[in-house]
Order: structure tokens, then sequence, then C-alpha cells
């Protein structure tokens, strides 16, 4: 299924101020793509209303062809800031891209600050992975979201590759994005029926008589960071090639640490050794080191967060 039969897609032609309006009318986004002359009367009229509407924004200098991306809880008044002063990275705009759910602060999803910011991080990602504009902003640390948070962030974060490709300022649309939500060890566990991992308490469990170590790993550039530290229970069982890893997003994956001792050899007679998950493309990595295919350990696709 295309993201247009997913999403829908409705754009207006401009009117006579320049004004673009366009929605997924199958989705949850509404857009629109003012000229910075009459961006101030737009948003007054639009976004105006005596409530704040907080969301996304993108602006546009054609001259410099550059983009600076931005999240607001008050969109009307962030963009007034900008009018008067344009973000020193910028120095100027042309266009200003409004995104949205179309809902004032008290209805809309946009109103979580932590997932604003999130989807802030994605659409500099879009930009800077796809854009026809380059950024003067750089991308920041992706902030911590719960699980109901992440649910709803991976669903918006594709509706908005969708978007920036309908509007022609992404030139790729981007790949349906692997789940890599963080899953309780206890729901972990249920995605390994023949394992038979029993005994979850916290982070640790037990199948077949050996410990299983749940690590969900941090979010880094290489992907999800999980620290061996051989002094440590965990660290001494991958020394001693027993028990087990369960990654415990996405997926998720039940991996013998058998096999990570196979895989990292000489490197565990470091302190600590840095392996990390990609979730995409399902292997783990470590420095200086060929990467670890780690398909075959996956669980169930299918997850309930």
């Amino acid at each position: 299924m295309s993201a247009r039969d997913i999403y829908g897609w409705d754009i207006d032609p401009a009117d006579a101020k320049g004004v673009v309006r366009g929605r997924t009318k199958l989705g949850q986004l509404t857009v629109w793509l003012i000229p910075s002359e009459p961006l101030r009367g737009v948003v007054d009229e639009e976004l105006g209303k005596g409530l704040a509407h907080p969301g996304l924004y993108a602006l546009l200098d054609d001259e410099t062809e550059r983009a600076y991306i931005g999240e607001s809880s008050n969109l009307k008044s962030r963009l007034g800031q900008h009018l008067e002063h344009p973000p020193k990275e910028l120095g100027r705009f042309d266009r200003a891209l409004i995104l949205n759910d179309g809902r004032a602060a008290v209805h809309s999803r946009f109103n979580d600050s932590t997932l604003r910011m999130a989807l802030e991080q994605a659409t500099i990602r879009l930009f800077a992975d796809h854009g026809l504009y380059p950024l003067a902003n750089q991308q920041k640390r992706m902030p911590e979201l719960s699980v109901t948070q992440q649910t709803l962030f991976e669903s918006l974060r594709r509706e908005l590759g969708h978007v920036l490709y309908e509007l022609e300022l992404i030139t790729d649309r981007p790949k349906p994005v692997v789940d890599a939500a963080v899953i309780r060890p206890q729901d972990a566990a249920t995605r390994f029926p023949s394992a038979g991992i029993a005994d979850v308490k916290g982070y640790e469990g037990r199948a077949s008589g050996q410990p299983v170590y749940f690590r969900k790993g941090s979010e880094k550039p290489q992907g999800m960071q999980v620290t061996i530290r051989v002094g440590e229970p965990f660290g001494r069982s991958v020394l001693k090639g027993q028990g087990f890893l369960c990654l415990n997003r996405g997926r998720c994956f039940f991996i013998p640490n058998s096999a990570v001792k196979a895989w990292l050899g000489s490197k565990l007679e470091q302190q600590t050794v840095d392996i990390f998950l990609d979730v995409e493309a399902e292997v783990l990595k470590t420095a200086n080191l060929p990467p670890l295919r780690v398909d075959q350990f996956g669980g169930s696709k299918s997850s309930k967060v």
C-alpha cells in the first residue's frame, strides 16, 4: 500500500496572496506554505483566534536555498518573532511552512512538548537526508519518549515524510520506518515462546536455567548502544558464553551470549565493549569488526505497545 493510500493528500492552488494549503485527508497533518510578506496576516487569521496552536515550521530562504526547522507551542507568537528577528543561522527567509494537525493546543497532539521536539528532530533529519534546502540549524539529541509517545511519533514521522515529498521539499519518499520502540521485558519474553523465558524481574530473567539480560540500548548515531562491562554479571556471562542477551526494542532479539562472545573475540579482553543494534538492518555493530547478523534471533514482528 502506498503512502498516498495510507494518508491521502489534498492540496489547494496558491491563492491571491500566494498561500498554499494542504492536508492529509486520511492522516493527521494540515500544512500551510506562506510567503513571508503576508505571513503575519495569514497566521493571525488562521491560527490566531485566541488560542495557541502548537506545531512545527520550516523557514525557507529561496535566495541561498537554505532552511531552518523549528517547533513551538504557539506558532503565531514564534513566527511573529522570526519576522521581527530572523534566526541568526538563517538571516532571512522568503517562505514559511507550517505543519500541525489543525487543532488548538487543548486538543492538539502537538501540545506534547517532548513529542513535538522529537518530530522537530525527525524533520531536520528528513531535510538533511533528502532535502532540496541545506539546513541552517543542526540536529540535536533526540529526546527520550515513552511507549505511548513513541507509537504516535513513528506514525507522525512517516506522515511528515509523505507530506514533505508531496510538497517537493525533499527529493525521495522516505522508506517505511522500522519500529524501534522499547518493549517491556515481560512483553519481550512473550515473543519467544519456545525459549521459555521466566522469572522476569527488572531487566533479568531465566531461560533453560541460564540468565537472560534485557537491554534496550540508548539511541546513538551508530544504533542502539549496549555497553558490555566484563566485571559485571552481564559482561561475565558474555565472557563465559553463557546465558542470553535480549534486545527489547521493536521486533526484539534473543541472542545467545555464546554468539556474542564468538563475534567479539579478543575485544572482550577490554574492560568495556560498546555494541550497537541497527534495528533496520537487523545487525549488531562494533568498531573494527564485521557486523553480526541477528535476524535469525528475531522475535515476532507484530506487537502491542
